[in-house]
């Protein structure tokens, strides 16, 4: 067998060839005009050999490449020409958008649907890493070396237009340090290179004009090492003169050692193993490595590694650039993921373009998920030239997923400049839904006949995005009179920027037909313009025509847009004036950001907070319900309880309540919800204890076996693909529900504390029904109260309320109930409720009945300042911290800065309990000054955060400390208790 391949669309321009002789196949592969690179693999027999052949052939040509015609060249130079590619290659270039005035009168794209698919999944995790040779597969310690030494003359001549060719400079900005690398089209060397070659390429990588350059890992660590090999230097036993990165790479040029050098380095390999670390200074020891690299795989590196963590070394997380060495000893490329995330790495601002190579090279796919973290890390300029640096060296399918992911974090820009370059290979990767519609707006700016090609190879949650599109652009234009008129009123007007924007999004559909794009880039612009509330509001009944789908599709690729173009401040309003148009899908793609941003970019997370609300659909309200009880920073919890009480009011409603009739269901309404591996089905539900549980059922839907917590791998005979989604959802399904249990917890225990009281009625309507509050509920101790006081303590089981020795308790319908704190039950009805709840099974939401318990004396409840206050100093952000675990949520500063205000709400007494303490400076948490806690008052009425000032202020309405509810006093001493747990031992005494 012996063909060449071709592949010229868009900017590439280069060729491919195999050929087999006997058990031999030979690939040849270069830029057109050259000639190449080749490589010859000897396998066991000639049918394997041309089996391999045929496969590589058959992945080339779905990629895009096509046999050269008769007429072409010799080898891999195909004769000049015209050609038609008939499909998109791995290089589509996006054809501009048709105008508004053709798109109007033009259906636009053929049925997608009727084109024939030639989708080949064999490629579908190939990542495409460019640049390999001998010295790259040095990095994976796992290889055996094989290199060879080049038979080829050295023409250097031939090799400089090589190098031209092929070689490229790419940046990478570490604050204000720039620095440039080499990255290769192709793979500089397929054997090690005569000496004349590889002294001219040391001489051109560090002469000629790159800024600030580095060599590609491949060559900065290597040229060295081969000139030293080919002269005969031990180059391996030279630890001191050896970059950790050299050293890997050099193990390509151990086959071709001498027999005097192959016992010494036998020799060295046997030695005792250095430590880890040098004890003198903590710093990393290249010399184990060095020693390590001489015995890939040996037990004893791996245990010392194991044992090791270079986080007890390291002020904060610590970087890659200090410990690739040690990552790259472990065997496989699990173990190199494993270890990255144990020891909490980050590719830190001192990367350098060869340590993300060489990880690249090391890790493969896997790697890639390690470098998305970093990317929230660092500065903008440096996530995004991380991520342009990986796009030079991947162009395959199986490095969409990273890229596509990029998209919403720092380094945004360069992660759609690769999906612009790269869309074919990204249309053939194996995506979940979401995956597939990131890439939508790319796919829209393909023109009818490009977009039918790139259904030909793509997979099939691609091609279902693709005939989407085609729909979309089959669909007629119609008028909207009620929307003109309110866009008239509010003085929109579309702009070209705006317009473009539009053909980036999908249509919002009304009826049969589907908004035009000028009117569509009018809507965009009143969002984008700042409405106030009753333009909103007249805006919002004129949107009521649209499609609820389309309307929630165009939001979320709205925010895709907006986070692709690197979330730009001034074009923040996509964000969150777009989530108005939102709903489920759009609250599925913000919420994680949201969380994510919380840790990072709290200025933005505020923002997505923001644009939960103004989505304010139940699913994003309950979201905001997370971040109110979640462990973010109390600012963002104080932001979104403030967006929770503006959305609770406009309802009528406070935020309990609010909070009961948004919470999700998980499709648990009907019972449990059911996964289907096509024969085998399993129904996944809360047990007793509220965890998530799955069982096997059968045809009648009666359990078979135990309860699981996971579901079960593929038997024989099972569609393994069908298997491996139903289990993605249901870890979805487990992750979220599981979560949503958590929140629900901190809630009641919340209510707990601040003596919050239902009316029964809601109880039964709203919470013991509810499939995921239902069963959280049951895991609680309830009260009913009359006149603050508890008349009778209860239990729900199966929807009955029970008392503690089981018996019936009858609880009016307007009777006010709420969870009962410890401190208002007697020492008997405590050991009780403690003894029947742990009969009845399951485990306790919170602590409650056992719960420790403080009060007050009688003299020192007549007192408004609370006694016993602690007056020493306090470690800043213990009290911080204490103060948010306890419901407290801070106001503004007073005495310009000098004190801060926190408050706890009381609801049930009408009461807010006012915290001052002395005032934090703006540095580092590490560097805050112990405070000291200045008043502890109760204040008549519940007050706002931003309503808390200094207690004089006040007057009146400070009461004293016996009107406050038993169980909110309780919780304020257990919180000031708790502060004697950070002093020293002699203050504590």
């Amino acid at each position: 067998m012996k063909q060449t391949l071709t592949l010229t669309a868009g900017s590439s321009n280069k060729f491919w060839s195999v050929e087999t002789t006997g058990c031999d196949v030979t690939v040849r592969y270069g830029r057109n005009g050259t000639k190449g690179v080749s490589k010859t693999t000897r396998f066991a027999t000639p049918a394997e050999a041309e089996a391999a052949a045929v496969k590589q052939r058959d992945a080339k040509i779905a990629k895009g490449y096509e046999p050269v015609d008769a007429g072409a060249g010799v080898g891999g130079h195909p004769a000049a020409g015209d050609r038609t590619a008939s499909v998109p290659s791995d290089d589509v270039t996006p054809v501009s958008p048709l105008p508004p005035a053709v798109e109007a009168s033009a259906p636009a794209a053929p049925d997608t649907s009727s084109a024939p698919t030639v989708f080949d999944a064999a490629d579908r995790d190939d990542i495409g890493l460019i640049g390999t040779s001998p010295f790259t597969d040095g990095y994976r310690i796992e290889n055996i070396p094989v290199a060879a030494f080049s038979n080829e003359a050295a023409d250097v001549d031939a090799e400089r237009a090589r190098f031209e060719s092929i070689a490229h400079g790419v940046g990478l900005q570490s604050w204000n340090i720039k620095s440039a690398a080499w990255v290769f089209d192709e793979a500089p060397f397929v054997d090690v290179p005569p000496v004349a070659v590889a002294e001219a390429w040391q001489m051109w990588l560090f002469s000629d004009p790159l800024p600030n350059r580095e060599a590609s890992a491949a060559l900065e660590d290597v040229l060295t090492p081969v000139l030293a090999a080919l002269n005969g230097v031990e180059w391996v036993l030279d630890r001191k003169n050896a970059s950790t990165l050299g050293a890997f790479a050099s193990r390509a040029l151990m086959p071709l050692a001498s027999d005097e050098l192959a016992s010494a380095i036998a020799a060295r390999a046997s030695e005792p193993l250095p430590p880890v670390m040098v004890a003198y200074d903590s710093s990393p020891s290249d010399d184990f490595v060095h020693a390590a690299i001489l015995r890939p795989g040996d037990t004893e590196v791996i245990a010392a590694l194991d044992a090791w963590n270079p986080r007890d070394h390291a002020h904060g997380n610590p970087s890659v650039h200090d410990h690739l060495g040690h990552l790259l000893l472990y065997p496989t490329v699990p173990q190199r993921v494993a270890a990255f995330r144990r020891w909490g790495l980050e590719f830190a601002q001192d990367t350098k373009p060869t340590t993300l190579s060489a990880w690249i090279h090391a890790t493969g796919r896997e790697g890639l998920t390690c470098i998305l973290d970093s990317l929230e890390a660092g500065s903008a300029p440096f996530a995004e030239g991380l991520v342009e640096l990986a796009g030079a060296m991947l162009t395959g399918p199986g490095a969409a997923a990273f890229f596509i992911d990029a998209l919403t974090r720092n380094g945004a820009p360069a992660a759609r400049a690769w999906l612009t370059r790269h869309l074919g290979s990204a249309a053939r990767a194996d995506l979940d839904r979401a995956g597939a519609e990131a890439l939508a707006p790319f796919l829209r700016e393909l023109s009818p006949t490009a977009l039918t090609g790139a259904r030909r190879h793509a997979a099939p949650q691609v091609a279902r995005v693709i005939d989407a599109i085609a729909d979309d652009r089959a669909l007629p234009d119609v008028a909207c009179p009620q929307l003109s008129e309110t866009l008239d009123a509010v003085g929109a007007s579309a702009t070209p920027t705006l317009r473009q924007l539009v053909t980036r999004l999908p249509r919002l559909r009304v009826g049969e037909g589907a908004l035009g794009t000028d009117e569509t880039a009018r809507l965009l612009a009143a969002l984008a313009q700042g409405l106030d509330a009753p333009e909103r509001a007249s805006l919002a009944g004129a949107l009521e025509v649209l499609d609820t789908a389309s309307a929630d599709a165009f939001a979320t690729a709205l925010l895709g847009a907006w986070l692709s173009s690197g979330g730009p401040a001034k074009s923040s309003w996509m964000l969150t004036e777009g989530a108005r148009l939102g709903d489920l899908r759009h609250v599925a793609v913000l919420a994680p950001l949201v969380e994510r941003w919380g840790t990072t970019k709290a200025a933005r997370a505020k923002q997505g907070i923001d644009a939960l609300g103004a989505n304010g659909s139940d699913a994003a309200l309950s979201h905001l319900l997370a971040v109110t009880t979640g462990r973010g920073k109390p600012a963002l919890r104080a932001h979104a309880k403030t967006r929770m009480d503006e959305a609770a009011a406009a309802r009528g409603l406070d935020r309990f309540q609010l909070a009961d009739r948004v919470t999700p269901t998980f499709g648990l309404d009907a019972g449990p919800r059911v996964f289907s591996y096509g024969e085998r089905r399993f129904a996944a539900s809360l047990d007793a204890s509220a965890k998530v549980t799955v069982t096997e059922i059968d045809a009648d839907d009666a359990p078979v076996g135990a309860p699981r917590t996971a579901l079960p791998p593929a038997r024989a005979g099972e569609d393994a693909e069908q298997v491996r989604a139903v289990k993605a959802d249901f870890s979805l399904f487990k992750k979220e529900l599981t979560k949503a249990v958590a929140t629900q917890a901190k809630r009641y225990e919340s209510a707990m504390m601040s003596g919050y009281r239902w009316l029964m009625r809601d109880v039964v309507d709203h919470i013991v029904g509810h499939p995921v509050l239902g069963p959280v509920a049951a895991q609680i101790v309830w009260a009913r109260y009359e006149f603050g006081i508890v008349t009778a303590t209860f239990r729900f089981v199966g929807g009955e309320t029970m008392d503690v020795d089981g018996g019936r308790v009858e609880v009016p319908q307007d009777a006010e109930v709420g969870v009962v704190h410890a401190v208002e039950l007697t020492p008997q009805q405590r050991d009780a409720w403690i003894l029947t709840m742990l009969t009845a099974g399951g485990a306790a939401p919170f602590q409650q009945c056992e719960r420790p318990i403080f009060t007050l004396t009688e003299e020192g409840a007549e007192n408004v300042q609370l006694p016993g206050v602690p007056t020493r100093e306090i470690a800043a952000t213990s009290l911080v911290g204490l103060l948010a675990r306890h419901g407290f949520e801070r106001g503004p500063s007073v005495d310009a800065g000098l004190a801060f205000q926190y408050g706890l709400r009381a609801e049930s007494a009408d009461l807010t309990i006012l915290i001052t303490h002395g005032g934090i400076p703006t540095s580092a948490p590490h560097e805050h000054p112990p405070i000291r806690i200045l008043n502890v008052v109760p204040v008549r009425g519940l007050l706002d955060p931003r309503e808390l000032d200094e207690p004089e202020a006040f007057g009146e309405r400070l009461v004293p400390w016996k009107h406050v509810p038993a169980s909110v006093t309780s919780e304020v001493l257990a919180m000031l208790d708790a502060t004697l747990a950070t002093a020293p031992d002699e203050e504590r005494s």
